[in-house]
């Protein structure tokens, strides 16, 4: 009998740690960087519109250019993806490089402007918006709650219809992702209270666990259990 294999970036608890970290980034750009979220780039679309109509184009740059960060994130995470043989292996290479852009950002200068800090974290954004889309349940997303909100109304309402434990279970799985998003921007805002800019050092060693965590399962995997799911890259 064929052995289910359920990758490690599928799994509730290490989705629920990187969702976490997309909500502590969300709270260091809005407590230390100026008040914005670097996650939140339909908030920024929807300022650009404005300030258009304004004839504010100060303000609507000042969207314009981290809405162009995420997408440029998104590119280079394909590329790295293209680039790189195995799943795990650009995955793993992928939020390696999280990792160290986020630990330089706590040692970037007061002096630096908020923006080109808030600008390279909209980059991350669009980089792990790509590393991550995919839960045992189905979608899911790292850095924003909407879609995942909507899959929580989804299989709740499946759930009481049809009496379905498999839809409350996925109804409950996505409310705790949810929640872990909640909770990392909770942490977050005490981590700058306490640590101002330097917060963001700790998001960056929480990447490094996770990053450990997935290259730990390669290993494990290579040598030990399910060989035929490394050579299929899965």
């Amino acid at each position: 009998m064929k052995q289910m294999y359920s990758p490690m970036a599928e799994r509730t608890l290490f989705l629920a740690g990187i969702t976490f970290l997309g909500g502590f980034l969300d709270s260091y750009t809005y407590m230390t960087r100026g008040g914005v979220f670097a996650n939140n780039h339909t908030g920024n679309v929807a300022k650009l519109g404005i300030y258009l109509a304004q004839g504010n184009l100060d303000g609507a740059w000042n969207c314009l250019v981290p809405v162009i960060a995420c997408v440029f994130g998104a590119v280079a995470s394909e590329w790295v993806k293209n680039h790189t043989g195995k799943e795990h292996s650009w995955r793993i290479r992928a939020l390696l490089a999280e990792t160290l852009v986020l630990l330089a950002i706590g040692y970037v200068p007061a002096s630096v402007p908020d923006s080109w800090v808030n600008t390279t974290l909209s980059f991350v954004t669009g980089f792990q918006l790509c590393l991550f889309r995919v839960s045992r349940w189905g979608a899911h997303n790292t850095t924003i709650c909407t879609g995942n909100l909507r899959s929580v109304g989804q299989f709740l309402y499946g759930a009481c219809r049809e009496r379905s434990r498999e839809n409350w279970i996925r109804a409950i799985g996505y409310t705790l992702l949810v929640s872990a998003f909640v909770l990392g921007a909770a942490v977050g805002a005490q981590a700058c209270l306490r640590a101002g800019s330097r917060a963001v050092l700790a998001g960056g060693l929480l990447s490094a666990v996770l990053t450990g965590a997935l290259a730990g399962e390669r290993i494990h995997v290579t040598i030990t259990c399910y060989p035929a799911v490394v050579e299929e890259g899965q």
